[in-house]
Formats: C-alpha cells, structure tokens, sequence
C-alpha cells in the first residue's frame, strides 16, 4: 500500500514538472555482441593472413610488406595459380588449403605463402626458357627491364610483380615488350621503331682549322716564318 502510495506522488511530481516520461528502451548492444563493420573487416583479413602463414597465430598486427605479400599471393591466385600448381602436380600439403567462399557454398583451395613461392619459382623458370627461346641468355635476362625501366628478375632470380604481368601478357598473347641490358627493345611483337641516338662531334680545340686536306691536291701550305724583328729596323 505505501508502495503504492510513493509510486502515485512520484508520477504526480513528474507531471507537475512538465518533463515528458521517457519510455523504456533497451541498452544498445556492445561491440562484442556487435562489431562494428571496421572490426568486423579486420577480423576477417586477419584470419586470411593466418590461413595463409602469412602471419603466425599469436600475432595480431601485420606490417606493409605482409600485405603487399597478401595482395601479390591474391593476384596470383586469380591468375589460376592453383590450377597451375595442380597441372605441374606441385599441390602438395601446405601449398594450398581448403576455404569455403560467402558466396559459394562449395569449398575451394587458398594458396598459402608457401604455396605462392613454390608458383612463383615454377613460374620463373618458365618465363627464363621463353626468353631463352628469344636468343637471351639467362645471365642477360635478369637484366631486362619493362619499358617503364622495372627489373622483370629480382636479386633471387625470381619474377618481380612487373615481371609476372609482363610474362602474363605474353602467355595471353597479348603485345608486350622490353629492354635488354643495352637498351635494345625486344618483343612478342615486331618492335617499334628505335631512333638513332642524337650524336655530335665535339667542337675543334680553338685556332684549328675544321677544313679537312684536299687528298688529290697540294698539301697546305705552311705558314709564313716569324718576321725577324732586327731585320725589320
């Protein structure tokens, strides 16, 4: 009953005040129930860098060149990478692991690290007989450059990621050229036109004359002797 009472001058005290009665709402759900789209992204490319050996388990950082490893391993697998390694019947355990894509219920393969440097070295070998089979040694073909100037080789004598796009619009047929380390230009396809390096002589020491000797004619004459100065006085 005074339960009650207090319940009913409470409600009378509020309405005297003119304060509206907030209804009841329930409490906004917390990130770990909840997270937010940015978590929820980085949970996700965490766990790919740990399916992929990019990173080991306990880490929960990555670093700029872990990612450009990431976004190299992603272009290659959508380059058929997988197929390649199964086609060279290189997809051994660990080059490759099982993963169920959102989109497709089917299970497919994610290459891991490495799986990617066993197709990159196989790749690379490849691409060295197709240049071989263009008359350029391996020692040279480590010096070729796309025609933008990036090295097609690196220090390891493996496709750099200007290389492998090279190499791959050659496998697709597509037009593509390169440097040589003298600067010839060589391709899959007829090369342009190369113009002739602008060369001038250098100009002659002063006091010499440019006027090359007549060969069927006299030769010059000398020059005058030195006045002798007694003489003239």
């Amino acid at each position: 009953m005074a339960r009650a009472w207090l319940l009913a001058v409470l409600l009378t005290a509020l309405a005297a005040s003119g304060e509206p009665i907030a209804p009841h709402r329930a409490p906004a759900p917390s990130l770990a129930e909840s997270p937010s789209e940015g978590v929820r992204e980085r949970q996700n490319l965490l766990a790919e860098l740990w399916q992929r050996r990019i990173l080991p388990p306990e880490a929960n950082q990555w670093s700029p060149s872990e990612m450009a490893v990431l976004l190299r391993i992603r272009n290659a697998e959508a380059s058929g990478a997988v197929s390649y390694l199964r086609k060279k019947k290189e997809l051994s355990q660990g080059f490759a692991v099982p993963y169920r894509f959102a989109a497709n219920p089917q299970t497919g393969l994610r290459l891991t690290k490495e799986g990617f440097e066993r197709y990159l070295l196989l790749k690379s070998q490849d691409a060295l007989a197709y240049f071989d089979s263009k008359d350029v040694e391996a020692k040279w073909a480590f010096q070729q450059r796309t025609m933008q100037g990036k090295l097609l080789f690196d220090g390891r004598g493996l496709l750099t990621e200007a290389g492998e796009e090279l190499y791959a619009r050659v496998l697709a047929g597509k037009e593509a050229f390169w440097r040589t380390s003298s600067g010839e230009i060589r391709g899959n396809r007829r090369p342009p036109a190369q113009s002739a390096p602008s060369y001038r002589p250098p100009p002659p020491p002063l006091g010499l004359s440019t006027a090359e000797p007549d060969p069927g004619g006299a030769p010059p004459a000398a020059p005058p002797p030195p006045e002798d100065e007694e003489a003239a006085e």
